[in-house]
């Protein structure tokens, strides 16, 4: 039986959106961490949980379906690079700063994870040597978490599990399970985190429907461009 409830790709990168803003002014203006505003403040980085594990959860549905896995990774790193001096300007108040680098900098490395491991099968098929490119997960969870990636290690295991359950586990019914228990990985970064589970039903209840092509510059361009417009205002 089909679930009534459906989800499109669209409305998961709007949800995403949405919500990374909200989490992004709390953390960026003085006004929502004025005492007075505490409960504000939790409510927006709460419903900022929801962000990263949407993005996570879309960056596995492109690498599955995109014509060039090679273009696609191009496109994230350069994002990640156009992206760091408004992240920086936003949470550091400098251009430079290498207490942290913005997120799609995490998003890059886990997919060049998802890379280097489809090359594997698809190079081996179903032999033993297929799954070597696994010995590439850790490396890359270790960078994420030595050069301060948002989200880190955590952010890494959760993109390729996501890709692992779309690709090879897609019939699997504990995949609920699975997600939360990943998640929980999370929690330690932020007490809130653990309302990142609220993504897990928006995920389960994808209905495989992509966002319209035209939109993907502006997909692409909120995320700098939200970044500048906060730190200017701050």
């Amino acid at each position: 039986m089909k679930p009534a409830l459906k989800v499109n790709s669209l409305q998961l990168k709007i949800i995403a959106m949405c919500s990374m803003l909200l989490d992004h002014a709390a953390v960026a203006l003085p006004f929502f961490r004025l005492p007075e505003n505490e409960a504000l403040y939790l409510i927006m980085r709460g419903i900022g949980r929801l962000a990263f594990p949407l993005y996570a959860f879309l960056l596995a549905l492109g690498a599955e379906k995109t014509k060039s896995l090679t273009a696609y990774l191009l496109r994230l790193i350069m994002m990640a690079l156009i992206s760091e001096i408004p992240f920086d300007l936003m949470n550091y108040q400098k251009p430079f700063a290498w207490e942290g680098q913005n997120v799609f900098f995490t998003l890059s490395l886990g997919l060049l994870a998802i890379y280097i491991y489809r090359a594997a099968r698809e190079r081996w098929g179903d032999k033993p040597l297929a799954y070597s490119g696994l010995f590439f997960l850790p490396a890359a969870a270790g960078a994420a978490h030595l050069l301060n990636f948002d989200y880190g290690t955590d952010g890494i295991i959760l993109i390729f599990g996501l890709y692992l359950w779309r690709t090879e586990y897609k019939q699997d019914k504990a995949f609920p399970f699975y997600l939360a228990a990943v998640m929980l990985l999370l929690w330690h970064q932020n007490p809130l985190q653990w309302l990142a589970f609220l993504a897990v039903p928006l995920m389960y209840f994808y209905n495989g429907d992509p966002a319209p092509k035209s939109l993907k510059p502006l997909f692409y361009l909120f995320y700098p461009l939200h970044l500048l417009l906060l730190a200017v205002i701050r």
